[in-house]
């Protein structure tokens, strides 16, 4: 809780009892909330001619009804836009999505600190400024020494939020661990908010106890008919009920953790979950004989490689390739570092590697190594993340894949084992949905706050004050970084600076000329 308003002479929090102070007499904190006011920093960019131009920029681009580049042209948008009409006629009011992850500015052999900045992005920007990280705005900062668990809430005016699987749940409400993780039992195909409200309406909107403590309270029913643990503050706002899509899911990483089992699994490496206990579990469980554990006379148990996996000579064929591999500059990392040469491993795949790999390599890799329908399969799954990856998404294109991949995903559960399969995978099932209602998945995805997160964590000066640390250098560079706007064109800043491959337009070039940028030290 929050020591202000009518709690501001508190001494201990009215929901666990925690001290407010870490010692009664010099009165420190425990733990210290910044809150950077958004409301002026959002004005800020109607003061600019350079950006208030843009901000209507979701209104002003032409639009081509079967094609979708922009949250604009997608159905929530245009649903909220028919429901608040008062709203949506003036088109510089800003729409705004929400986003929120945790890191720990420490290496993984020190004490463990979670620290959770909480990021804004402005919808009504172009794709060209949107996702650059001076546009994406830290409002709060919630400090550590650990996650927030499920009582994490915040009052915004926003569309949507973006979080991977976990922080979904401490900004939904609904636990993502359980029997009833994947959806609700609902007599419709989706529920729609007013039903939602229905059912959650009576729910605590913090935890009735002290979050993990094995006598806490959850609301009558949990685990049975549903998997609600309190009702987020969000729905305290009026429009919340009505809009199509509240929490997204997360595409950057569930094809991260999509690619990793499919690989893994495929390459028979030991972090594959098809292990002697999934075999046996296979052959109590299932009818297919083949999969099934083969007992020795000495009384040990090994299990025979399927029909998906290759064998060890192929996935040194593999890693050899994988290590001559070569990426046109800029399009994706060395791949090759990943792979150990000497005992045919793979280790250490970035999300950005997973990406790249699951669209355009895996199919390649496992070529000519395994049959015909299980390379087909392959490739059909890497051709969906392709298709809602685009930049340019063709509206007819998006509900084929919508009914394929339901046919993708039945023909996976023949070809791989039960143990392949968990509730990440039967996610991306909804992904072509929420493209639909959503739209471009580049505004809904985590990629731009993983880098916002990486230039935060770098900047950090004393990791025994993080929190104060970003905050210092967030005062710092955000003015300055506005205040560039207003600098001559001649003086290269953040706004204006060349592309790395930058090349003049014209193509007379004298012998002293640069076709691309000189390399010199950043200060």
């Amino acid at each position: 809780m929050l020591f202000r308003g009518q709690f501001v002479e508190l001494d201990h929090c009215v929901v666990c009892g925690e001290n407010r102070y870490k010692d009664k007499g010099r009165k420190v904190p425990n733990l210290v909330l910044t809150y950077m006011p958004i409301g002026p920093r959002l004005q800020r960019l109607f003061y600019s001619r350079k950006t208030a131009k843009h901000l209507t920029w979701h209104s002003d681009h032409p639009v081509d009804p079967e094609k979708m580049i922009h949250p604009s042209e997608g159905k929530a948008w245009n649903h909220f836009d028919r429901t608040f009409p008062d709203f949506a006629k003036e088109t510089r009011n800003i729409r705004l999505g929400l986003c929120t992850d945790g890191f720990s500015p420490n290496s993984s052999n020190t004490t463990p600190y979670s620290c959770w900045p909480v990021f804004i992005t402005v919808y009504n920007l172009p794709p060209w400024l949107a996702f650059k990280h001076q546009y994406i705005r830290l409002p709060l900062i919630i400090p550590g020494k650990k996650s927030p668990g499920q009582n994490l809430d915040m009052k915004v005016v926003l569309l949507w939020t973006v979080s991977d699987f976990p922080a979904y749940a401490m900004l939904s409400g609904w636990s993502t661990h359980g029997k009833k993780v994947k959806g609700h039992e609902v007599p419709v195909p989706y529920p729609t908010g007013e039903y939602i409200w229905e059912k959650i309406q009576h729910f605590p909107t913090v935890y009735n106890g002290t979050p993990y403590v094995p006598n806490y309270i959850k609301p009558h029913g949990f685990g049975i008919t549903h998997n609600w643990v309190k009702k987020n503050i969000f729905w305290e706002l009026l429009y919340w009920r009505h809009l199509l899509i509240r929490h997204n899911l997360d595409l950057m990483h569930i094809e991260k953790n999509f690619f990793e089992n499919m690989f893994q699994t495929s390459m028979g490496t030991p972090k594959s979950k098809e292990n002697i206990k999934a075999r046996e579990d296979i052959e109590m469980l299932c009818d297919r004989p083949i999969l099934n554990p083969i007992r020795e006379n000495n009384r040990k148990t090994r299990k025979k490689p399927g029909d998906y996996t290759l064998e060890k000579e192929d996935v040194k064929k593999v890693c050899v390739w994988l290590k001559n591999l070569k990426f046109p500059d800029g399009y994706a990392s060395n791949i090759g570092n990943c792979v150990n040469i000497k005992d045919y491993s793979f280790y250490g795949f970035k999300s950005h590697d997973c990406h790249v790999f699951m669209q355009w390599l895996l199919p390649l890799a496992v070529r000519g190594f395994v049959s015909t329908k299980i390379y087909e399969v392959i490739s059909e799954i890497s051709m969906y993340f392709r298709v809602l990856c685009s930049k340019t998404l063709h509206v007819c294109d998006l509900f084929d894949m919508k009914r394929s991949i339901i046919q993708t995903m039945c023909k996976l559960e023949q070809i791989f084992p039960p143990s392949f399969f968990d509730s990440m995978e039967y996610l991306v099932i909804h992904l072509a949905d929420e493209v639909i209602v959503g739209g471009p998945v580049q505004y809904r995805w985590m990629y731009q706050y993983e880098r916002k997160l990486g230039i935060i964590k770098r900047r950090i000066r004393n990791k025994a004050r993080v929190e104060g640390s970003i905050i210092n250098e967030h005062l710092v560079n955000e003015p300055a970084t506005y205040c560039s706007l207003y600098f001559d064109p001649t003086i290269e800043t953040c706004h204006n600076r060349e592309a790395q491959n930058f090349a003049p337009q014209s193509h007379r070039f004298s012998s002293g000329e640069h076709l691309c940028r000189p390399i010199k030290k950043i200060i």
